[in-house]
């Protein structure tokens, strides 16, 4: 037992030593090194277009004495074949230094800004430095670029929708997807942040009475409104309430795209308890 307990002290002993050589500075994180991490999150929806702008947070140790960021397209990043050291050197010379008040890094503090105007894929690079020494870490982020092609009036087809989303008849703004032009979406239909996207089908079309159409689909999605004790209210078309595609491309119960962007949503609207109703949702362009 003594044995035992001369072995420990000696181990103590030596640690205590290494303890008195680490550079002054460096508790209490224990850090030899700078080191960064970085967020990212959307940013609030009211003041960021929270399709292409992103939120980013960094936090450095208590080693940093600066950090630098990047942001470039991911496609460009990669044609630039530059090792890891050297795109932390890159980003140093060509970056922004990330600010903060008090303006030094201290172990404790972090740093929050916005990115803005990323469509498409990108990657945002963060780079901690102490004197020589330099750490880098990025993120990737998928910006989505909408374009306005019409605006107008939506009629929602149930009441219980149209009581909680403004009204039975409201302003929307119709937008196309731009790296995928069969996309589209109302933009906030059902408050900001919750829009009613859909897709189409450009092997199924139609004339009537108000011109051509190519039939659409409406996947399920969240709508942000609340239906009491019930919870969250969902949308989608017929053809996912029951299961079967073709009650959308054969049955009848298609949803409309007109070639003037008037547009019938044939939609059903519900809760994870059951259905609140379907029927045509429509648009009618200004």
């Amino acid at each position: 037992m003594k044995k035992h307990i001369i072995l420990l002290f000696a181990v103590v002993a030596a640690f205590s030593a290494v303890s008195c050589t680490v550079q002054e500075g460096t508790l209490p994180g224990f850090d030899w090194y700078p080191h960064v991490v970085m967020t990212l999150s959307s940013p609030d929806p009211n003041v960021y277009d929270t399709d292409c702008d992103v939120a980013v947070r960094v936090a450095a140790n208590d080693v940093t004495t600066e950090v630098y960021y990047f942001v470039e397209p991911t496609a460009v990043k990669k044609a630039r074949n530059l090792a890891e050291a050297a795109y932390a050197d890159f980003v140093v010379s060509n970056g922004t230094k990330v600010t903060v008040t008090p303006s030094e890094f201290d172990g404790a503090l972090v740093a929050d800004f916005v990115a803005q105007g990323l469509s498409g894929d990108n990657t945002l690079s963060a780079v901690a430095v102490d004197g020589a020494d330099k750490y880098i870490v990025s993120k990737t982020f998928f910006g989505v670029k909408w374009n306005t092609i019409a605006t107008g009036s939506y009629t929602f087809v149930k009441a219980a929708i149209a009581s909680r989303a403004g009204g039975e008849t409201i302003a929307a703004t119709l937008q196309q997807r731009d790296d995928q032009p069969g996309t589209f979406r109302f933009k906030n239909l059902y408050g900001v942040g919750y829009s009613l996207e859909f897709y189409l089908l450009p092997d199924y079309e139609a004339t009537d009475a108000y011109g051509h159409y190519i039939y659409a689909r409406v996947d399920p999605q969240a709508t942000g409104l609340t239906y009491g004790s019930y919870g969250g209210i969902s949308v989608r078309d017929v053809g996912y309430w029951q299961g079967d595609d073709s009650w959308v491309t054969e049955g009848g119960y298609e949803s409309c795209f007109y070639d003037s962007y008037l547009c019938y949503m044939m939609v059903q609207y519900y809760v994870s308890a059951g259905s609140l109703g379907y029927g045509y949702d429509k648009f009618i362009p200004d």
